[in-house]
């Protein structure tokens, strides 16, 4: 059984790093992600036998993650900065499902956390109880 994990993605965002002053173009839009047929949950885990992993391994999320956000403009104007911290849920096919903020900074920021999240590849599903 593939079961449905929530994930809190700590430290996904450090809004204001130099790095993040690249604006890059991500392929299909958040408005995709949210709008795509989508199958109720199966029940939801917190840990599970085997951890869903992004594409490219753990190693490669967060270098994905900055690739994927593009610094909201009132926001480096006013220069707002700091760390939003999102929760989401992987599902049984490796979608990204029910995104939200668990710890925002700002209307902006937490926004394009979200956004950048919603944008994420599918991962590869965690595993509970499945035969060996």
């Amino acid at each position: 059984m593939k079961p449905t994990l929530l994930l809190t993605l700590g430290a996904c965002l450090l809004l204001g790093n130099a790095a993040l002053a690249q604006s890059t173009e991500i392929a299909g839009s958040p408005d995709q992600a949210a709008t795509r047929p989508q199958a109720p949950l199966d029940k939801v885990y917190t840990y599970v036998e085997q951890m869903p992993l992004p594409q490219g391994g753990m190693v490669n999320l967060i270098p994905n993650l900055v690739a994927a956000l593009q610094y909201p403009a009132q926001a480096r104007k006013e220069k707002i900065e700091g760390m939003v911290f999102v929760s989401f849920i992987v599902d049984s096919e490796g979608l990204v499902r029910q995104p939200t903020t668990a710890r925002g900074v700002h209307p902006l920021l937490d926004a394009e956390a979200l956004r950048a999240v919603l944008a994420m590849p599918a991962w590869k599903p965690g595993t509970q109880n499945a035969p060996r």
